[in-house]
């Protein structure tokens, strides 16, 4: 079984931050990325999302653009949760990990993701419309993902240990 990584991209706010390590962490996933933090977030929303990471558990990875986090952590394919207008794919009817890492990018901010960040992997979407908001967005992917990597066999392996 493969890894899966989730990543919060291009995020300004500081609440958002630490909303999506919390979110990420409780829900069990042990390496949580931030990419291309800015303002408050880099400098406010960073240090209490470390501080809510290490109490629960989890590792916090934070890095200036995706193709650095993808470089560095080895991650095989990125995989962006976009609006059912603008994906490609739905990430329920999608094989879940293989045996590469694959890292779960979702927007900070609207609209958070570039058509040039897009075009870097896979546009998938979970059925809801973007416009609920990236934790929103974040949660019901998430909990979908873990749902589904916790039914039949992957029960032993979740959360991962990553």
């Amino acid at each position: 079984m493969g890894k899966l990584i989730p990543i919060l991209h291009n995020v300004t706010s500081p609440h958002r931050v630490v909303e999506f390590v919390t979110l990420a962490a409780t829900m069990g996933f042990k390496t949580i990325v931030i990419s291309k933090p800015s303002g408050a977030a880099a400098q406010m929303g960073v240090p209490q999302a470390f501080k809510s990471a290490v109490q629960l558990g989890a590792n916090l990875i934070v890095l200036s653009d995706l193709t650095e986090v993808k470089h560095l952590l080895k991650i095989s394919e990125l995989w962006f949760v976009l609006s059912p207008a603008h994906a490609e794919l739905s990430l329920e009817k999608m094989d879940l990990l293989g045996e590469g890492v694959v890292g779960l990018v979702f927007g900070g901010m609207e609209p958070g993701i570039t058509v040039r960040e897009a075009s870097m992997g896979r546009r998938v979407h979970v059925g809801v419309s973007a416009s609920v908001g990236p934790i929103a967005l974040s949660a019901i992917a998430l909990y979908l993902i873990r749902s589904r990597l916790m039914e039949g066999d992957t029960k032993d392996d979740f959360p991962q240990d990553q």
